[in-house]
């Protein structure tokens, strides 16, 4: 563990309000991968609430946070393979709420595709629709290609999209990892048809785990890839303000959080 090296960072103001004024709130390291030697801190925005990594990691780190071994890119590695198991029963969980939105020949995108674990359990109840994903890890992408999706590698941040053209998109522990989740909230506006749907899955500040382990070691951190946390408020007002009409809101437990805080500490 000495020899991991440090990567590059750089200061930033508050994601969704650019306020400069933050205090800090926690401090910690990238338990779970090992990924960097350094130190990264939770800031709370003295103006919004919101609460974010700063200093965070620069663009061209990104990569390295991700090693093929990360959860959701591969199916047979053993790491974290009870959190594992339990994303899968929370997967089947949101399977059911999906197909509520769904019409057979509705085209749908998934923003972090991971392996594609969740497209293929799509294609198994809707046989028709028209899956498509993106993610940046390429080793995971290729798993994903092996549903049938139309898989897209890099960034959605980076990535061209048709307009007006989803009927679904789904961002699960997602929005947390993106350095400006305003503005791919407006382009997931342009993207998305009229009155269709996109559906937000990322951790809840201020939930019994995150009481226990605030200091430091709630797996929600997920230092470093976790650059926003939202509270009820602070998501609320960030879709409200990119055009967004919240129809359904609700409060899942998640077990790999519990999992990981417990392996944290």
């Amino acid at each position: 563990m000495t020899n991991i090296e440090k990567i590059a960072v750089e200061e930033v103001n508050c994601p969704l309000c650019i306020s400069k004024e933050n205090a800090v709130l926690t401090a910690g390291k990238d338990y779970e991968y090992h990924t960097c030697s350094n130190v990264f801190t939770m800031v709370k925005c003295s103006k919004c609430k919101n609460i974010f990594l700063n200093p965070r990691p620069k663009i061209e780190e990104i990569k390295k946070l991700y090693p093929p071994d990360y959860y959701i890119y591969s199916r047979n590695n053993n790491k974290f393979s009870i959190a594992r198991i339990a994303k899968n029963v929370i997967e089947n969980r949101q399977i059911k709420l999906y197909l509520k939105f769904l019409d057979d020949q509705d085209r749908i995108l998934e923003i972090g595709s991971g392996n594609g674990t969740l497209l293929s359990k799509l294609k198994s109840k809707r046989k028709n629709v028209k899956l498509e994903g993106i993610d940046l890890n390429l080793q995971g992408n290729i798993l994903a290609r092996r549903t049938g999706a139309t898989i897209h590698d890099g960034l959605f941040e980076e990535v061209k999209f048709p307009e007006n053209s989803y009927d679904l998109i789904i961002m699960n522990q997602v929005l947390e990892h993106i350095s400006e989740p305003a503005l791919v909230l407006k382009k997931i506006r342009l993207i998305l048809k009229q009155n269709k749907f996109l559906v937000i899955e990322t951790p809840c500040l201020y939930s019994w785990d995150y009481q226990l382990f605030k200091n430091s070691f709630w797996g929600g951190y997920h230092f470093p890839r976790h650059f926003n946390l939202f509270s009820r408020t602070t998501l609320r007002q960030l879709l409200e303000k990119n055009n967004f009409k919240i129809i359904k809101e609700e409060s899942l437990l998640n077990p790999p959080f519990w999992i990981l805080s417990i392996h944290n500490f």
